[in-house]
Order: C-alpha cells, then sequence, then structure tokens
C-alpha cells in the first residue's frame, strides 16, 4: 500500500508516474507530495543549514522553500543559525504573522518598485523587523528573508537567483489574502 501524506494525515494513494521523494516507515512507504494549502497559511521549509557561521565562508546560510497559494514553489535564503541573535541569525522554527507594511529595505532591494513588504511579527527573544524582500546571499540580510527562483553556486558561494522575480510573484499571489502566517519548520524525516 501507498500513502499521501497530506495535512498529517495518511490517505491510500494510486501511484502516477511522477518523481516523488519518499521515506521508509514501519510496514509501509509513504510518499509526501505537498502539504494541503490552507488559506493564508504559508510554509517555509528549510532544507540547508550551514555548519559555518563565518558570513565569509561560501557554504554559510540557510536555505529552504515556500510554497505559494497557486502551488508554485520559490526558494529561500536566510542567514546561519546564531543563537536567535538579531541581525545576524535566522529565526528559529514556529509560526509567525505577517503583517504588511511600508519598509525602506523592500523599497531599496525592489528598486523601488515595492515600497510595502511582509514583515515577520512574534519572533522570539524580541526580535523585530525581519521582512521578506530580494537578496541573493545571506550575507545582504540581516535576519530577513529572501526569495529566489532557484538556489545554487553564484560566484562560488551559495545563494538564491531571480530574487526580484520571485519577491514579484509572492507579492502577488500574497495580495489574495489581508493576513497570512508563516511556519517555518526544519528539514527532518517524518513517519506516518
Amino acid at each position: 500500500m501507498y500513502y499521501l501524506k497530506c495535512c498529517h494525515k495518511c490517505v491510500p494513494l494510486r501511484l502516477i508516474s511522477i518523481s516523488i521523494t519518499f521515506w521508509p516507515a514501519p510496514n509501509q512507504r509513504a510518499f509526501f507530495l505537498a502539504d494541503c494549502m490552507t488559506p493564508g497559511h504559508l510554509i517555509l521549509k528549510r532544507f540547508y543549514y550551514s555548519p559555518f557561521n563565518n558570513e565569509n565562508h561560501p557554504l554559510t546560510g540557510t536555505f529552504g522553500t515556500i510554497q505559494l497559494p497557486d502551488g508554485l514553489q520559490i526558494f529561500t535564503c536566510e542567514r546561519p543559525w546564531i543563537g536567535n541573535q538579531p541581525f545576524k541569525s535566522c529565526i528559529p522554527p514556529g509560526v509567525y504573522k505577517l503583517r504588511k507594511r511600508r519598509s525602506g529595505v523592500v523599497e531599496r532591494t525592489s528598486g523601488g518598485e515595492f515600497t510595502q513588504g511582509w514583515e515577520v511579527t512574534d519572533v522570539p527573544g524580541g526580535r523585530t523587523f525581519i521582512m521578506i524582500h530580494p537578496a541573493n546571499w545571506p550575507h545582504e540580510l540581516a535576519g530577513c528573508i529572501a526569495p529566489g527562483l532557484d538556489f545554487g553556486l553564484v560566484r562560488d558561494s551559495l545563494a538564491v537567483q531571480s530574487s526580484r522575480d520571485a519577491f514579484i510573484l509572492l507579492m502577488a499571489q500574497l495580495e489574495s489574502e489581508s493576513s497570512w502566517t508563516l511556519e517555518i519548520r526544519d528539514s527532518f524525516a517524518e513517519y506516518p
């Protein structure tokens, strides 16, 4: 029997010919295709944590993916985990409210195309001003999150690519709701 994992439940699945990721489970196989999209809720799944806290190291950073409301998946770039230190670290996993507000960093990094962006709020440790905005490398961020259309090496360092294009897509899709939540998950194996 094969199963589709959706909203933390498993339901029987007929196999179709697509490429999917699987993991073993006791006496069964489960196939993880995607989380069900709940209106107003985004899930950021981190898949890479840097073991290096030196921003000059080419493999520094935290990278993940966000599935947008239309199903398109974009990549994310953040600073490495440095104990939730303001302006130096990515934020811890959890569920956060997004609030749209005017932001100088959004205006600057979008080339003036946007003056408002989404701020991640209610972050532990009193962290504030954590915006989602265009950037390619972790060292271009001060605790914020950058979207990208692709992920890989750029000038010999890990980065997201086409960040402004990804930001435009993200902003257009988030217009459908007035409030959003962002759930940040660390990458680990799941079993049904």
